[in-house]
């Protein structure tokens, strides 16, 4: 199984995906921006070259039959690209997008501290289907604790 998290930034995708590797056997998490912390930060492709490294480490855990997470904020068109790559192996692909209110994204959550720059990113691409799209199951996790969102996955994943 292929769970892809989808959300704007501080949704909590990455909270989620720890908390469902957890619970799900056998699940690998491809955390995008994990993955572009291996590329120079001069590189003015680093962003699209990660997201390529991410979709093949997918497919390598895919290959070796293990569940997958793959958590980013992704647009529809990129969804789809990830869908056809990973198809091949055999396994129920899901899509959820996060999407609390703007209020609850501009408050420190987690382990995230939400500086200007973050901030102002936030409110800028809240609502920007160029930066991401509302496709799959979209849920407000506005007022859900991450325990209560994973639950309502699981069922989703287990039962369909």
């Amino acid at each position: 199984m292929i769970i892809v998290l989808n959300g704007p930034i501080n949704s909590g995708k990455t909270t989620l995906a720890k908390l469902l590797a957890e619970k799900i056997e056998k699940t690998a998490i491809v955390e995008v921006d994990s993955v572009h912390e291996f590329y120079p930060k001069d590189d003015s492709e680093g962003w699209e070259k990660c997201y390529r490294a991410a979709i093949s480490l997918a497919e390598g855990f895919a290959k070796e039959g293990l569940n997958v997470i793959f958590s980013y904020h992704i647009v529809k068109d990129d969804f789809e690209k990830i869908k056809e790559r990973l198809s091949v192996y055999d396994q129920k692909i899901f899509a959820f997008t996060l999407k609390p209110t703007l209020e609850v994204l501009l408050k420190n959550r987690g382990n995230r501290k939400l500086n200007e720059y973050l901030t102002n990113k936030i409110k800028k691409t809240y609502n920007s289907p160029e930066y991401f799209g509302d496709y799959g199951i979209v849920i407000d996790n506005s007022g859900q604790s991450a325990e209560e969102v994973a639950e309502v996955i699981i069922k989703h994943v287990t039962y369909n």
